[in-house]
């Protein structure tokens, strides 16, 4: 008769193992190509979880620099700002605050507006012929004296240059809103022009050819400054911009035709010619 502790210990062989065995397996020391591959591919960024901390929002482009006339002084301000607005409008305006304290915007205008009064009248002083008083000297008929006209010139350039930035704004403001290319107040529009108007200024100082390029580069910076503070399409900001400029040449050709045909007229008329006879 079988042992009773055999019959255990066949049952125990019988059954199943709770568990298989496995060897070790050593990994290869060098991975196979494809691995390497997946392993050196970028992962992609992960997503923060809705309960976990938020990232922290990308840091403000810094204002133009005389925005910030307080943290990097008057001279550095000045000279940054010509340079940003001359040479960099569209990166400056981008920038631009579009409300705020209009102080900034024309005290800018005001003192460059007098500057270049300043200069014209200096030169005027050093060289007589350059001096712009000669001309509508001779065109009114009357004598003016080129030191107090040029005092005259840059005691009144803050209060000119104020009243003429707004009516210049207003119209183009006005132009803007014809041709729906406005998205903020007319405020926006007051510090682009007053920026560009500003900066432009300087070269009017400079003899017989500052006028034009003062008047070329005001528009040029100016429809690139419209276009990025108010948002708008630069064919909008261009036609905004030009269309008056074309009306006042239109309008000072007309004058000039007519005056011409008019004089002509004139001097060919009997009756005008017995008044202009000497009794």
């Amino acid at each position: 008769m079988p042992d009773r502790t055999d019959w255990n210990d066949q049952e125990r062989h019988d059954e199943p193992p709770d568990h298989e065995e496995h060897p070790l397996r050593w990994a290869p020391e060098n991975p196979p190509e494809e691995q390497r591959l997946r392993a050196d591919e970028p992962k992609p960024p992960s997503e923060p979880s809705d309960g976990g901390p938020e990232l922290p929002p990308a840091p403000e482009p810094p204002l133009p620099s005389w925005e910030r006339l307080d943290e990097i002084g008057f001279k550095d301000a000045l000279v940054r700002s010509l340079r940003e607005i001359l040479i960099a409008p569209g990166r400056t305006f981008a920038r631009m605050p579009k409300t705020g304290v209009l102080t900034r915007p024309l005290l800018f205008l005001a003192l460059l507006f007098t500057a270049a009064a300043v200069v014209g009248a200096l030169l005027g002083l050093v060289v007589p012929d350059l001096s712009r008083y000669q001309g509508l000297s001779k065109q009114l008929g009357t004598p003016i004296n080129p030191q107090a006209a040029s005092l005259c010139a840059i005691v009144l350039a803050p209060a000119i240059a104020l009243v003429a930035v707004f009516i210049q704004a207003g119209i183009i403001h006005l132009f803007l809103l014809l041709f729906s290319g406005t998205r903020y107040t007319f405020e926006t529009t007051l510090r682009t022009v007053a920026y560009t108007s500003g900066a432009t200024t300087l070269f009017t100082a400079i003899p017989w050819c500052g006028g034009p390029v003062a008047s070329i580069w005001f528009l040029v910076v100016t429809i690139i400054g419209l276009t990025e503070t108010q948002e708008t399409t630069t064919g909008r900001a261009a036609a905004a911009v030009l269309t008056p400029t074309v009306i006042i040449l239109l309008c000072c050709g007309c004058a000039l035709v007519a005056n011409h045909f008019l004089g002509a007229e004139l001097a060919n008329d009997p009756i005008e010619s017995l008044f202009r006879q000497p009794l």
